[in-house]
């Protein structure tokens, strides 16, 4: 009896030892969840940046390179066929066009990042001072924000006021000197400080963030749209 007394309570003594390690480790879990708020905001904004640049590194690369064969494919298809007088006329007209979409796409999703990324940077100062010095030491990280609001609005930080020149024309140039593997850099860097799981997503969010066929494809319905319309006027 007095063998089973002893045995219950050390049953008991580790039950509860187990409980309290448990608690421990959960609070322990908490705290650094929390403590790592600032980082996963930061890692956002990031994110949400290299989408956009993206976006505008593969649009302005296909209206730059893929445009007009792909145009004059698809008139084709409709059984159209301009001269290349004709067909450079008929170029400067749906370009404006196009040159909209692309800026009404970048304003929706840039709006307030550089704000938003700025802000983040100096909550992560007080979370993690060397991560958040390293990101802000990235003088190009600071200023992509800004310069894409700059293509947005058809005028880059290089041209002179009131140049017609179009902003995409300039969106391939900036990002030979800008490189969106720094950005992928210090998204991984950021990422790093977070749990395994969240590394992971990033991890495949970079890796399919690769594939430009979304906007591509967008961009290829734009085209057959203005063919439509043009073959329309043609008849």
């Amino acid at each position: 009896m007095f063998g089973t007394d002893i045995d219950l309570k050390d049953l008991s003594a580790l039950g509860g030892a187990g409980g309290a390690l448990i608690a421990a480790i959960s609070y322990w879990w908490k705290t650094r969840h929390e403590r790592r708020r600032a980082t996963r905001t930061a890692l956002f904004y990031l994110l949400e940046l290299h989408h956009v640049l993206r976006r505008v590194y593969a649009a302005s690369r296909w209206l730059k390179f893929e445009l007009g064969p792909s145009l004059k494919a698809s008139l084709r298809s409709r059984g159209i066929e301009l001269n290349e007088s004709e067909f450079t006329s008929m170029l400067a007209q749906v370009m404006p066009a196009f040159n909209q979409f692309g800026r009404s796409q970048i304003e929706r999703s840039v709006a307030g990042m550089a704000e938003g990324l700025a802000r983040s940077l100096v909550d992560l100062a007080k979370e993690d001072p060397v991560l958040a010095f390293r990101l802000r030491g990235r003088d190009q990280l600071l200023l992509m924000p800004q310069h894409v609001e700059q293509i947005a609005a058809g005028q880059t930080a290089s041209q002179p006021p009131g140049s017609s020149d179009s902003g995409w024309a300039d969106a391939g140039e900036f990002f030979t000197t800008v490189s969106l593997e720094d950005l992928e850099n210090a998204i991984r860097s950021t990422a790093k400080r977070c749990d395994l799981c969240t590394r992971f997503r990033v991890w495949k969010l970079l890796r399919s963030a690769a594939d430009d066929r979304d906007i591509k494809s967008v961009i290829q319905r734009l085209v057959d749209k203005a063919a439509a319309s043009i073959a329309a006027q043609k008849q």
